[in-house]
């Protein structure tokens, strides 16, 4: 009798799998999630709020960052029932910010980019640390802009501490003849 349950409940679980219709899907789309999601828009550009795929991946290089995920002629598809020259786009983190300027050949004419607190390249570093020991920066302040993806300004804002005092250092980072630090 037992066998016979048995068998009958494994008739049931094949008949039941048997008979299930297979049900052939129509083709899906499967799209890429952006890395920008567009915040404001005004009269003369667009900000747009960066998706990092890791922290710092934007401060670290924002010329890049824009180059490799904006493409500014599908952009102006969207605007081609507007009439401008020129246009902006504000590129925005939680750290800072890069404003693009192009004009209308979708050509990058300038850039300006402005961030706090983030990273100092490894050379910055260690020349402040040998310059000023016992000193600790508390702050940071990156600035650069350029034209076209060169960058001819490019300035990094420190401020130090050391025995509650502070001192503010000023680093140009395109190397000159003369030395880089100068202090305020």
């Amino acid at each position: 009798m037992k066998t016979m349950m048995i068998y009958l409940f494994l008739v049931c679980i094949v008949a039941t799998g048997q008979a299930q219709d297979v049900i052939e899907l129509e083709e899906a789309n499967v799209n890429l999630t952006p890395k920008a999601v567009m915040v404001k828009s005004d009269l003369d550009g667009n900000a747009f709020m960066v998706k990092e795929s890791y922290a710092g991946q934007f401060s670290k290089d924002p010329i890049q960052f824009m180059l490799d995920n904006f493409n500014s002629e599908d952009y102006m598809v969207g605007l081609r029932d507007k009439d401008y020259d020129k246009f902006i786009v504000t590129f925005k983190s939680g750290k800072g910010y890069l404003a693009a300027h192009f004009d209308k050949k979708n050509g990058l004419e300038k850039t300006y980019q402005k961030f706090r607190n983030v990273s100092l390249p490894l050379a910055i570093s260690r020349e402040i640390y040998t310059k000023y020991p016992g000193w600790t920066i508390t702050k940071n302040t990156h600035i650069a802009s350029g034209k076209k993806a060169q960058l001819d300004k490019d300035i990094y804002k420190l401020t130090l501490e050391s025995n509650n005092k502070t001192q503010k250092v000023k680093i140009n980072n395109i190397p000159t003849v003369s030395s880089r630090v100068a202090s305020n």
